[in-house]
């Protein structure tokens, strides 16, 4: 039974990324799929003004990221040296709809999208809000394909970085880091 409903949440993410923006260079405010929380867990982890959830299935992870920041927020992973060869997660919130990208670490303190260096762009979904000095976004990737610019997620420790910055852009300077160990 999980199989099976883990297979139609995948084929129900498939025909939903043909009618909304899931290619574009940038989501914008797309719905979040209804995913199996059963068949991985779920897990909650928090650092400063940061906080992380995140659901597994065996075809994707829905994560729901918060920041106290009305600008952009993000979370990388499993750099090696700053940002080089992080996997990057940056949105932000304006006009009440949000927008978010997949971007890899080109150098230590240098980051692009995927689309921009070879990759590809694993975003199927994203909604957001702003509420009190928070921007929260929620946000589906595809697991079943992975480009040389993606974490894996494979079972064990990764390093999580959480940023924040003041402005509604993916290019501004972070105001904010924070930095835990998590196991997907």
């Amino acid at each position: 039974m999980k199989k099976t409903i883990s297979v139609l949440t995948f084929a129900f993410i498939m025909v939903m990324c043909g009618f909304t923006a899931c290619n574009g260079k940038e989501k914008t405010d797309n719905p979040v799929p209804k995913v199996d929380a059963s068949a991985k867990g779920d897990t909650k982890i928090s650092s400063g003004n940061f906080s992380l959830e995140w659901v597994r299935t065996y075809s994707n992870i829905t994560f729901t990221l918060q920041g106290k920041t009305t600008g952009w927020i993000s979370i990388m992973i499993d750099a090696k040296n700053k940002m080089k060869d992080g996997d990057i997660y940056i949105g932000y919130v304006k006009d009440g709809k949000a927008y978010m990208r997949d971007e890899f670490g080109v150098q230590p303190w240098k980051h692009q999208p995927d689309t921009e260096i070879g990759g590809k762009d694993h975003i199927l979904s994203c909604t957001g809000f702003e509420k009190d000095g928070f921007t929260q976004i929620t946000f589906t990737i595809d697991l079943s394909y992975r480009d040389p610019y993606d974490s894996a997620f494979e079972p064990g420790e990764h390093t999580v970085v959480f940023a924040a910055g003041a402005d509604d852009t993916f290019t501004s300077k972070h105001k904010q880091l924070a930095m835990v160990k998590v196991k997907f």
